[in-house]
């Protein structure tokens, strides 16, 4: 979905959402439509990417684009266009007229090769890499399972123990300059060949359960953001509830303040399992509900940044 605004010619918010999230079409449209009118769309197209087969017409999920141009005319948002992109083709649900629209659909042009070769090039330089589906996003922050999820858990007491032995016989501002410098340390790591190992993985995942040493870290997504990024999903995916719930908190907020509004999504979720009462995650969910703009929490890490001394390096 693309929030069409002034004219219908400036492109707001952009949306997907996972096919599988709409079996109740009538509350999914309704959703869909109310994030359209808290932006301010006037207008706006709709583009359903699937592979489902059917009779071979244009005809898939025409139940919930239906529903989603009644929610719109209630809305007063124009739906300008409505397509299926299926197999290299596309049909449009608002025409049936052959002399535009053939029965067999109409060939999607193709994104000129060196633009798809920039693309990737782009990507790889920034360390991402293009997700095509949520599960895809689960796996990439999931927990170690069976007998992996055990030894993190042993690993967890042992850390844990060693953490608040440190704090008691250090005092708390040292022991906090000690959790900066490990995780200033996983960071270079993080973003090396090398990699976060599991030990230090969960000395990062206690450190950042102390709020100062956590929102200190979050303000590094300003000048280390792909180092950044890579550390928390690193980190995420070597340990285990209850110990997850900060770090899984943190990388929901380092991925939104970078416009990831999918890995946001599923790391505040894993979080929020762990500890369903986490300020800072309940906040963000809040964010995320209210389409609060990548461009804000920025702006609040800066805020944040200009109270503190200590910087990555």
């Amino acid at each position: 979905m693309l929030s069409l605004q002034g004219t219908g010619t400036t492109l707001g918010l952009t949306m997907r959402f996972d096919l599988g999230w709409t079996a109740e079409v009538e509350d999914a449209a309704a959703e869909v439509v109310a994030r359209l009118r808290h932006d301010g769309a006037r207008g706006t197209a709709l583009l359903v990417h699937s592979e489902r087969p059917d009779d071979g017409s244009s005809r898939a999920w025409a139940d919930l684009v239906g529903a989603v141009g009644a929610e719109c005319d209630e809305a007063g948002i124009c739906l300008s266009e409505a397509l299926l992109v299926r197999d290299g083709r596309w049909w449009s649900y608002r025409c049936s007229s052959p002399a535009c629209c053939p029965t067999g659909g109409t060939p999607v042009e193709r994104v000129p090769s060196a633009s798809v070769q920039l693309l990737r090039a782009a990507n790889a330089l920034d360390g991402r890499a293009a997700l095509s589906t949520r599960e895809q996003v689960v796996r990439s922050v999931a927990p170690p399972v069976l007998l992996a999820a055990r030894a993190a858990d042993q690993r967890a007491e042992r850390a844990l123990e060693a953490w608040a032995e440190r704090r008691q016989r250090d005092g708390l501002e040292a022991a906090r300059a000690a959790d900066l410098a490990t995780v200033r340390s996983a960071l270079e790591l993080a973003a090396s060949a090398t990699g976060v190992d599991a030990e230090l993985a969960t000395r990062v995942a206690l450190a950042v359960q102390d709020v100062v040493v956590r929102d200190e870290v979050a303000t590094w997504v300003l000048f280390e953001p792909t180092a950044l990024l890579a550390l928390l999903q690193q980190t995420a995916r070597q340990v285990v509830p209850p110990e997850d719930a900060a770090v899984c908190v943190l990388l929901a907020w380092v991925a939104y303040a970078q416009g990831d509004g999918g890995l946001a999504n599923v790391a505040l979720e894993r979080g929020l399992a762990s500890d369903p009462e986490h300020s800072l995650g309940l906040l963000l969910r809040q964010a995320l509900a209210g389409q609060l703009h990548p461009r804000e929490v920025r702006r609040m890490l800066e805020r944040t940044s200009t109270r503190l001394i200590r910087r990555p390096g």
